[in-house]
């Protein structure tokens, strides 16, 4: 199992979810006491993007209070997939949903730049401060990662 990025909230926090994987499995307290506090008030996700051996990338979301588990016993390996031939919305998250579609068509339509808001993605956490995390494939084969607080800008290029 390699994990590509892990962000608690808007908080890089690779190395440290990196450093919790033993024999291709992921355990992990999604906690500030693990991961430190980068919204006092607010709950946090913890968004690991990740894939095993040379398969796609898969993401997984975890809620702040709760045991994130990742094992690569309930995952299918796949052949990685054709070449990107433009900027490509690998996986994306806001707050504790899956919007990969919806970036993939912004990227699509050549909307490289947008705001974060519920009136893309709904509002899967109502209430609550969200982040949109986007790990993307640029045409060179680069993998990217953008991260945005609900209400600001982000650029995907």
């Amino acid at each position: 199992m390699e994990v590509l990025l892990a962000y608690y909230g808007p908080k890089d926090v690779t190395s440290i979810v990196q450093s919790k994987v033993f024999s291709n499995k992921l355990v992990v307290d999604v906690s500030n006491s693990i991961f430190g506090d980068p919204m006092p008030g607010t709950t946090k996700t913890l968004v690991v993007y990740y894939r095993f051996d040379a398969s796609r990338i898969f993401s997984q979301v975890g809620l702040e209070g709760t045991k994130m588990v990742i094992s690569d016993f309930v995952h299918i390996h796949t052949a990685p997939g054709p070449k990107v031939m433009k900027t490509a919305a690998l996986a994306a998250v806001y707050g504790p949903k899956d919007v990969t579609l919806e970036v993939s068509e912004l990227l699509a339509k050549g909307i490289w730049q947008f705001k974060v808001d519920n009136g893309i993605f709904g509002d899967p956490f109502p209430g609550q401060r969200k982040v949109l995390t986007v790990v993307y494939q640029t045409p060179d084969g680069m993998l990217k990662p953008a991260v945005a607080f609900e209400g600001a800008m982000i650029s995907l290029n």
